[in-house]
């Protein structure tokens, strides 16, 4: 395939380890961002495979990376704002035998879950909303088959490990951004001692928290043809 990348989101362009920081900026509609997709020209139309493949119930249609090389490293993140619970997947370039076999697969999928905070009238020049993330990512990995047929794969313990990092991201929210955060607890008329509680927690999450799954190619089974990795779908289980 003729490559024309394009690279989305800033998220993507930082180093991702726990503790750290990442900006994101979105619209208010957007709940989708892959680190790049793959644009080629066939026939004289130029043709993409935009992450939106993922969710629309067709495995007749792929999100492909858009990097040289077999995408190791490209990621997706799905804002969720729900605790995941577990995902499916429909590996490869599903349409037909010859288009999964030519392409390359998911072999191994790292998973992070990402959560972070808004705040009131946080807004860039051109309308986008920033929010600042944080992540932590599950020491094991998927191991994923070299199969068309639909995967599912249960994440274990995630409650627990999702309401942790949406604590500890508060407390290091509150230190690190105070006058960004005493904005959000007036807004919503919150004590500072009272935030840490369950209710306001929720409170707090449902009007500028971001809560979400990112997907990671860790390893890929390699096509036969082409070295771009292809994801036909995606679920996501709360």
């Amino acid at each position: 395939m003729k490559r024309y990348a394009w690279m989305i989101a800033a998220l993507f362009s930082v180093s991702s380890a726990w503790g750290e920081w990442h900006d994101l900026e979105m619209k208010l509609n957007e709940s989708l961002w892959v680190s790049s997709v793959l644009s080629e020209t066939i026939r004289g139309t130029i043709v993409s495979y935009p992450p939106e493949n993922l969710f629309d119930s067709d495995t007749s249609t792929a999100w492909v990376e858009g990097v040289e090389g077999y995408g190791r490293g490209e990621s997706v993140l799905i804002l969720t704002n729900r605790i995941v619970s577990g995902i499916s997947m429909v590996n490869g370039f599903a349409k037909s035998e010859g288009l999964y076999n030519n392409n390359s697969r998911i072999k191994e999928l790292g998973v992070s879950f990402v959560c972070g905070l808004n705040a009131p009238g946080l807004v860039t020049e051109n309308d986008y909303y920033l929010y600042f993330l944080k992540e932590n990512t599950l020491e094991e990995r998927l191991s994923v088959e070299d199969t068309r047929e639909k995967q599912s794969f249960p994440l274990y313990d995630t409650e627990r490990i999702q309401e942790e990092l949406i604590l500890e991201m508060l407390e290091d929210f509150s230190r690190d951004y105070p006058d960004l955060f005493k904005m959000i607890l007036s807004d919503l008329g919150i004590e500072n001692a009272e935030y840490l509680e369950a209710e306001n927690i929720k409170l707090i999450m449902e009007i500028y928290g971001f809560i979400g799954l990112k997907l990671t190619v860790e390893d890929v089974y390699p096509g036969s043809r082409y070295e771009d990795t292809c994801i036909s779908e995606i679920e996501i289980d709360y």
